[in-house]
């Protein structure tokens, strides 16, 4: 995939052969931020909404730390790799592009500085509000939206949740295809379960837009990487609600589609 994790400690570990200097800077950097944020363990919660509330408490304090501390490498592959984590669940926050425009022009401006704010500009276009980005598909196919709403579906054959809301999807889209509704599946499948996933399309006759974008090659430029995925659209492809559950798609059908 196109993560881009940072080792902290074998970059920490190849400081013998830095300067004297930029050895200490760097030791003294870790220690302060270690200081700081001791542990992230104790933020987790089995209750989502907490798990959620803590998380982004967390990113408000890079966001001060950041302010104190703009020359902070171990801020920045901290943060670099609190949101490959945990941007799934925090969804799109101010948080983490104010913690980046803090840092220093060197590391703003360095390769992973450039790759991450990309990334975060790029997750920017998810958020609800915002016009859902084209997915670039393979051999150039296109997927069109419904003339009301259209639910965008992120999945993939080897996920279960994924498996367990098809036939609901399938409910729905009888009664309300007609009315405007469309649904686009686009799954996240391997190339050697090109064939799986096509066999699944037929027997469970999925008969909406079914696309592939092999290992979510495409979706991950989004940080779209946790299936099953959803997005709700309007008439313009606006994003109305994110991960909404059968019931729920169900319900506001009900009250918005005739």
């Amino acid at each position: 995939g196109n993560h881009f994790k940072f080792e902290i400690d074998s970059i920490v570990a190849d400081k013998q052969y830095l300067p004297i200097s930029k050895k200490s800077l760097l030791i003294q950097d870790q220690q302060q931020f270690y200081k700081a944020f001791p542990d992230t363990e104790n933020l987790y919660s089995e209750n989502d909404d907490i798990y959620r509330t803590n998380l982004i408490r967390y990113i408000t304090s890079f966001e001060v730390y950041s302010r104190q501390h703009p020359n902070s490498y171990m801020l920045f592959w901290n943060l670099v790799d609190f949101f490959e984590e945990n941007s799934y669940l925090t969804g799109y926050n101010d948080g983490y592009l104010k913690t980046f425009n803090n840092l220093s022009p060197t590391i703003r401006n360095s390769i992973y500085g450039k790759k991450f704010y990309r990334k975060i500009i790029n997750f920017s276009k998810i958020k609800v509000g915002s016009r859902f980005p084209h997915i670039n598909l393979k051999e150039g196919k296109k997927y069109s939206l419904g003339t009301k709403y259209t639910l965008i579906d992120f999945w993939a054959t080897y996920c279960k949740p994924c498996l367990e809301v098809l036939s609901e999807y399938k409910k729905l889209y009888e009664r309300y295809k007609n009315s405007g509704f469309e649904i686009v599946s686009i799954s996240g499948d391997r190339l050697q379960d090109i064939d799986k996933w096509k066999k699944m399309i037929k027997s469970k006759e999925l008969n909406w837009q079914q696309y592939i974008d092999i290992e979510g090659n495409e979706s991950e430029k989004y940080s779209i990487t946790a299936f099953p995925s959803t997005f709700l659209l309007d008439s313009e492809g606006k994003i109305i609600k994110k991960d909404i559950s059968p019931k729920e798609l169900e319900k506001f059908m009900e009250e918005n589609l005739k």
